[in-house]
């Protein structure tokens, strides 16, 4: 039986490495970010390579509902997972009385609700009977102060330490 994850923040950097990786090991993937255009384009990629099962879903996971969104629509597919990695995530600079509030709040939206979200709904199913992992994608700035990156580093510090909580 061949492995499935979904895969949020797919179209580049670590979560590209991630989905590649995945794929690489004969994999399905779910990938997931806000372009579809890229997604397509990554999806044929991912399945001339190796012949796996990628299926690609824009939305924006920071929406309101947009982490419930994925979910249901995996579950729709009749896809039960037994991996999920959640790297979808935005950062910000600058003195946090000056950056734009709306830009936080949407920030902690992407990197923290919809992290939490999809670990839920996931990670219910898998305790349910079916097993699987799930992979939380943090950061070094989860351990250090960043006073220009303020909310971007205390995002970071939850998603570390609700990792490891809810991996006891």
């Amino acid at each position: 039986m061949s492995s499935t994850a979904p895969v949020t923040g797919a179209f580049s950097g670590i979560g590209r490495a991630f989905a590649k990786y995945h794929e690489a090991r004969k994999g399905n993937v779910i990938i997931t970010a806000r372009r579809l255009d890229a997604l397509d384009t990554l999806k044929t990629e991912f399945e001339a390579e190796h012949g796996v099962t990628a299926t690609a879903i824009a939305l924006d996971l920071g929406a309101e509902g947009g982490a419930q969104a994925l979910y249901d629509r995996v579950r729709a597919a009749n896809v039960a997972p037994d991996m999920v990695i959640n790297n979808a995530g935005s950062g910000g600079h600058g003195a946090f009385v000056d950056r734009d509030l709306e830009a936080d709040l949407a920030m902690i939206d992407l990197n923290v609700k919809a992290l939490v979200t999809l670990c839920h709904r996931f990670g219910r199913d898998m305790a349910d009977g079916q097993g699987g992992k799930i992979l939380n994608v943090s950061s070094t700035a989860a351990h250090m102060p960043g006073p220009l990156k303020s909310t971007y580093v205390a995002t970071k510090a939850f998603v570390s330490s609700f990792s490891q909580a809810i991996a006891e």
